[in-house]
């Protein structure tokens, strides 16, 4: 997805949005703020221990027939209840590459648990639904041709994100992001123009089918909260709901793509979604805690300008759409190197197809994560294979890499600097 483009045009199009003016100020909208009564019953909900046939499903059949978890909170729990989850609670992932021009792209979930046997699924089912293609030599005219065998299935795993704030994160505009990218594009033009061409490139905003900016989930696929408590209920739980239903079971060799169950009653009817959305809503963003000990109180902002200077402060922008300390831009970016790109091992994937959609990120690419409350919400990076903050600073590749090496080259005290400042940026007290 992250694509070289050509400079002179880039340029020239931000040089006429500086011309034209756009240097509007984006706030976050104000939405409808929920009865305290509705915020209870969406707690009681995300709490609840979900079985099949349960009491509190609406009309449907309770948990599953596919699910990965038993409740909200059961992977949402560090910091307190909707930060994030441990390695245990992962999620098994996959991406199937378009082998041939005009294919689609295949995402779905290896579900670890079911309702019947006859319901799990496997990777061992998933490869066979999704096998390489085989090589082999062929013939182009005069020219015989060895063509080597490609593999498109890639499993990723995925950590559980903190949910504190999402309410805000939610209510960032589209032009607040599209502005953000806009002014550090303008940036780095009087920087090159300056002489200075060593600068961490700018990430690519995640439009959606509708023409809409994601900004929710890893992948940023999905543009708004609703959407994200409603995928999560049904994919996660197989609670159908309003706006998405369960997913049936990927246990027949027809059942290629994530197929929905249509015939599935409402597990969760209007009233109880909308009050599972209004207490997501209401999770209070995370802050930033300093000591009383006036020293520390002066490593940390040490660490907070060390973090500025190294070049982290350009994708994890502190401030956006009227919302402060939030540290991320909401942009795509290929953080890995291009060497690691290898099947299931590493989890980045087959070789990327010229054709691939410019609207799906492609496997080794991610949105930056909001690092407000990152304290609370270890291990690290979107698998959950970071187990320290310095570690996950020390994985930085790609588009990171140089900030990653400035991060290398600075002394003792200021490394420790700025693992101190963000250490700091604490999940909020709830209980």
């Amino acid at each position: 997805m992250t694509k070289p483009s050509n400079p002179v045009v880039w340029r020239a199009v931000f040089l006429m949005a500086a011309v034209c003016g756009i240097g509007l100020a984006w706030k976050a909208g104000q939405g409808y703020t929920p009865d305290r009564q509705s915020i209870a019953l969406g707690q009681d909900l995300f709490t609840h221990a979900w079985e099949v046939n349960d009491e509190l499903a609406a009309e449907g059949d309770g948990l599953g027939p596919v699910y990965n978890a038993e409740s909200c909170v059961a992977c949402h729990f560090q910091g307190g209840v909707g930060g994030a989850g441990p390695n245990s609670k992962n999620v098994l992932t996959f991406l199937v590459a378009p082998i041939d021009r005009g294919q689609p792209v295949h995402e779905g979930v290896v579900h670890a648990s079911a309702v019947s046997e006859e319901c799990e699924e496997t990777t061992a089912l998933i490869r066979e639904l999704f096998p390489p293609t085989p090589g082999g030599v062929t013939n182009d005219g005069m020219c015989r041709v060895r063509v080597p065998s490609v593999d498109p299935l890639t499993f990723q795993t995925i950590n559980t994100p903190a949910l504190f704030g999402v309410g805000e994160l939610s209510k960032i505009t589209d032009q607040a992001i599209t502005w953000n990218r806009w002014k550090r594009n303008l940036s780095m033009m009087g920087q090159e123009m300056r002489g200075n061409w060593n600068m961490i490139p700018t990430g690519e905003v995640r439009t959606l089918d509708d023409g809409r900016i994601g900004k929710l989930g890893w992948k940023g696929q999905f543009a708004d909260l609703e959407e994200f408590v409603a995928v999560a209920c049904a994919v996660e739980m197989g609670l159908s709901n309003p706006l998405k239903q369960q997913l049936l079971p990927r246990n027949a060799a027809s059942a290629r793509v994530n197929i929905t169950d249509s015939s599935a009653k409402l597990d969760l009817d209007q009233q109880q979604f909308d009050a599972l959305v209004a207490f997501v809503e209401s999770l209070p963003r995370p802050e930033q805690v300093l000591p009383d000990d006036p020293e520390a109180c002066q490593i940390i902002h040490e660490g907070e300008d060390a973090f500025h200077e190294v070049g982290c402060a350009e994708c994890h922008t502190p401030s956006i759409g009227g919302v402060d300390g939030i540290y991320s831009d909401f942009l795509i970016y290929r953080i890995e190197p291009e060497e690691n790109e290898g099947n299931n091992g590493g989890g980045y994937g087959p070789p990327i197809p010229d054709d691939w959609p410019e609207d799906i990120p492609e496997p080794a690419e991610w949105q930056t994560p909001p690092l407000w409350g990152v304290a609370d919400s270890a291990p690290y990076f979107h698998d959950g294979k970071s187990p320290t903050l310095h570690a996950a600073i020390e994985r930085h590749d790609g588009a990171a890499k140089l900030s990653r090496e400035r991060y290398r080259k600075l002394s003792p005290h200021k490394r420790s600097a700025i693992l101190r400042f963000l250490e700091s940026l604490r999940a909020p007290q709830v209980r």
